[in-house]
């Protein structure tokens, strides 16, 4: 088998167990040398890039683990997606038939909840329970065999942190440009702008890699069930101590 060139992922360097194509591998880096430092708040001076194994056995940036510039804009804080590589969007192919965007991955993360019937009244509450105990990046994946599983996103081995996009409601002058489908896939319903990798830390701040920032629909039951939370009908709940 081909050696892989480009960036050594740590987590990949076993030679009983080489990356195949097509994975994924995230390497931490520190961003005290990009012009946007100081405008980051304090808890993101460090983030992630994201490389994924091509046929030729090289590793290609995809995307970068960012302080969300979306969330900054109105005055919120957490971790975002960056596309270091363009995607396409849908696009209306001949005789009216739509095509698929690009994608980007699979949604992953540890599976909290298994069931057949989602919408029902037993599902909700349990959902609900989880939701109340601060599980808040759960996503419903219908699996191929039949039946339903809640998955809660988080970094896998050899997988996209792609639990890290945010909704762009209520950013001004964001929309999101990433659809989930049934099954956990992730792909691009607008053409994705991307920032080439050797670009990134020239930008001058976090406010100008808003154009790059990945950003996917939740659905209404995500935002009903957050408006309800830490009221009295949805309490939050703390574990014991």
């Amino acid at each position: 088998m081909a050696t892989a060139t480009g960036p050594p992922p740590l987590h990949n360097l076993s030679c009983n167990n080489p990356p195949a194509e097509g994975e994924f591998s995230t390497v931490s880096v520190s961003l005290k040398n990009a012009k946007f430092y100081e405008t980051l708040n304090e808890n993101y001076r460090d983030g992630e890039i994201v490389y994924r194994l091509d046929k030729s056995r090289t590793w290609v940036p995809y995307f970068a683990v960012l302080q969300s510039a979306g969330l900054k804009s109105i005055k919120r804080e957490g971790w975002g997606l960056y596309a270091l590589r363009h995607f396409d969007g849908k696009q209306m192919g001949q005789f009216g038939v739509s095509r698929a965007g690009e994608k980007l991955g699979e949604y992953t993360g540890e599976i909290v909840y298994e069931t057949t019937e989602p919408n029902s009244t037993a599902a909700k509450t349990d959902i609900e329970k989880l939701v109340q105990k601060g599980n808040d990046r759960l996503m419903l994946v219908q699996k191929t065999e039949g039946g339903f599983e809640f998955i809660r996103g988080r970094t896998l081995r050899e997988e996209a942190p792609l639990f890290r996009i945010n909704d762009a409601r209520d950013i001004p002058k964001c929309k999101n440009n990433v659809a989930i489908t049934k099954n956990g896939s992730m792909r691009a319903i607008t053409p994705v702008r991307h920032l080439a990798g050797n670009h990134l830390y020239n930008i001058p701040s976090l406010a100008e890699l808003l154009p790059y920032e990945l950003f996917v629909s939740y659905g209404p039951q995500y935002w009903r069930l957050q408006d309800k939370l830490g009221s009295w009908s949805l309490p939050i709940l703390l574990d014991d101590v």
